[in-house]
């Protein structure tokens, strides 16, 4: 009777980390299109656009640069946390917990040049991305091929 009392609270909590994982790949989403919204049509997105691009300039004309660069250093400190909470959550059970976490931060550098610094194809960039850093493992299963481990590296190097 514990024991079946034990695996049912086991399959609650798989079933709540489940959720709150959805959770999360939601909130991702809707962070990425209010950003891409918030810094392409808004008063506030042009001021930190000319930040970024020309703090000087931006001083000349009357906007408080020190504000608007602590203000998005803080904000993407807790985008960053977020993803960073998804990455455990996800790969905290796997072998390769600690192995696969060096690629994703040149992905997101080259998704930043793949997508010439936009943020709706940010979007998309990182979801084709996504899908190719993903495919490298079932490619020789989807084909029916059994490949040499030199073969490895080469499909993960597929984004």
């Amino acid at each position: 009777m514990v024991i079946i009392a034990l695996l049912g609270l086991a399959a609650r909590i798989a079933i709540l980390g489940l959720a709150v994982m959805v959770a999360l790949l939601g909130l991702a989403v809707i962070i990425a299109l209010v950003a891409a919204v918030v810094l392409k049509k808004t008063r506030v997105g042009l001021h930190l656009r000319a930040v970024g691009e020309n703090p000087a300039t931006a001083d000349a004309v009357g906007i408080n640069v020190t504000a608007y660069k602590y203000g998005a250093t803080c904000i993407g400190s807790g985008i960053a946390a977020l993803g960073g909470l998804f990455y455990i959550m996800d790969y905290s059970g796997s072998p390769e917990a600690y192995l696969n976490i060096e690629p994703f931060g040149w992905l997101a550098i080259a998704l930043v040049i793949f997508a010439l610094w936009r943020p709706y194809l940010s979007f998309f960039g990182s979801m084709i991305f996504g899908a190719l850093f993903v495919a490298g493992s079932f490619i020789p299963g989807l084909l029916g091929l059994t490949l040499p481990m030199s073969a490895t590296p080469l499909l993960e190097m597929l984004p």
